[in-house]
């Protein structure tokens, strides 16, 4: 087959989680004789990441100016994605699903490929459940925008799903997930997959506790910040000279993360020896969905890992056998104290860590998953083409192109102008998806933003026309708490500027 692949940027797996399991991908497509081209939205910086790809004869693009302009970018474009797709039949085109930038990859190519490539299969591939990872990000953090960014990220979660040929997922979990939401598009699950070392260095070659995580994702700095405040001080208590590592992208620049006996080593190159001389890997995540994969890799290295239970969705490992899950901070600090100093249980959790992770993640699993997803599409009739399905996040482009080509405020301004709009016309609920994409551009730093509560008096408008009293309560309770004198919905509510639509 001939497939194409479309991701934010080009995958660098010596930061990234999800790049790595995206590299593993696209390696195992080529070794099973499939001809694959990757199409990267943002310029790279370090063309080794791309070398590496074309040593795998893996054809690559980066930095798509055309597809960048939604973005304010204003450069002449070296190659063509419509050139891409006229020069060369797809069989398959594969889109990675984030909500990084202010319009996922889906959103931003999905119609373009149907135009300009129609006989095209079109699959997502995601491996969280970005709706609802962010409503638990949201629980933490006791949020309110949270909560709005969660309902967006599900909402278009659904619409993507719903216009795709095929959905590729990394866990049978995951997979469930998805179809317990009423997607009817049929899923297909390609494996996380590792090779596990035959031969690791033994419980008296090793010392002291490893958390390792790429500190640009705000769960890993999270888990980290929560483990040195209520668990740590109980590890010392009973193991005072034992040190804790943190390593990964970023960590170095972590210098709030302060406490007795623990290291910042920031980016490592050699994984081998970091899992190798570390006793026991501590993965305390406090929310998430689909895979850790650096767990996988722990545990393949034979070293016992110490999570939650967010830490171990998706693993299909066994408590107390292959992997040790405690949620409580005392349980979790007992669990770590009586594997460190105990050798025969540490031998016996490491033995069985490297047998599960040999048969759950082989290597051929996702060979396996690869040849699921090459009989489904053949047997797919792909969606036609409709040159009116529009994208909700993309409706600002044509009304406000000048607005809406920035990832800051002024986007945030389009769909504002939007939403009030279409509030204004007595559509609430159409104002409520504009009012809620613009929460995702802000993010959790929305209070910041001199946008806010005209955000947020939006959001109380649409919730009161709409009939939903608990989340105009809810609403209305953050404007309090913003200081905010009036509740939105009062007379004075102003609609801004007005577009006809």
């Amino acid at each position: 087959m001939n497939i194409l692949v479309v991701h934010n940027h080009i995958p660098k797996p010596d930061l990234c989680g999800s790049d790595v399991r995206l590299r593993q991908l696209l390696k195992a497509l080529r070794e099973a004789n499939h001809r694959v081209t990757l199409v990267a939205l943002w310029d790279c910086e370090s063309n080794h990441y791309i070398k590496e790809l074309e040593s795998q004869q893996i054809v690559t693009y980066a930095g798509d100016m055309e597809h960048l302009r939604s973005f304010g970018n204003d450069l002449t474009p070296s190659w063509s994605l419509q050139a891409i797709l006229t020069q060369e039949v797809f069989d398959v085109a594969v889109l990675t699903l984030w909500f990084w930038n202010c319009i996922s990859v889906p959103e931003l190519y999905f119609n373009d490929i149907r135009s300009w490539s129609p006989s095209t299969k079109i699959g997502v591939l995601t491996d969280d459940q970005q709706g609802r990872r962010q409503e638990q990000l949201a629980e933490v953090l006791h949020s309110y925008i949270g909560t709005e960014i969660a309902a967006d990220y599900a909402l278009r979660e659904s619409q993507i799903y719903g216009r795709s040929d095929f959905v590729i997922t990394i866990a049978s979990a995951e997979a469930e997930a998805i179809a317990l939401n009423g997607c009817k598009t049929p899923v297909v699950i390609i494996p996380f997959g590792t090779a596990v070392e035959v031969r690791v260095p033994g419980y008296e070659e090793r010392a002291d506790l490893l958390f390792l995580a790429n500190f640009s994702n705000y769960a890993a700095e999270d888990a980290i910040s929560w483990f040195l405040a209520w668990v740590w001080p109980l590890v010392l208590n009973a193991l005072p000279q034992v040190r804790l590592t943190i390593a990964g992208p970023f960590s170095e620049e972590c210098t709030h993360l302060s406490a007795i006996n623990i290291c910042r080593l920031g980016y490592v190159p050699n994984l081998r020896d970091l899992f190798g001389r570390h006793r026991i890997f501590v993965s305390p995540m406090r929310f998430g969905t689909g895979l850790v994969t650096k767990n996988i890799t722990a545990m393949s290295w034979g070293v016992p890992v110490v999570t939650t239970r967010s830490g171990s969705i998706s693993l299909e490992a066994t408590n107390d056998l292959n992997i040790t899950i405690r949620d409580n901070p005392s349980d979790i600090a007992e669990a770590i104290t009586r594997i460190y100093a105990d050798s025969q249980l540490w031998h016996a959790l490491s033995r069985e860590a490297s047998a599960h992770i040999s048969v759950t993640f082989s290597l051929a699993a996702i060979d396996e998953g690869i040849e699921r997803m090459v009989q489904l599409t053949e047997t797919l009739t792909n969606q036609p083409f409709a040159s009116e399905v529009e994208w909700s996040c993309n409706r600002i482009a044509k009304l406000y192109p000048e607005l809406a080509k920035n990832t800051g405020e002024k986007r945030v301004l389009a769909f504002l102008l939007l939403a009030e709009s279409l509030l204004a016309m007595g559509e609430p609920q159409s104002a409520l998806v504009q009012f809620r994409h613009a929460c995702s551009v802000l993010g959790e730093s929305s209070c910041a933003s001199f946008l806010y509560p005209r955000l947020l008096r939006g959001l109380s408008a649409c919730y009161s026309e709409c009939g939903d009293f608990e989340a105009l309560r809810r609403c209305n309770l953050e404007q309090k708490a913003q200081g905010l004198s009036r509740p939105v919905g009062d007379e004075d509510y102003g609609l801004g500027e007005r577009v006809h639509l």
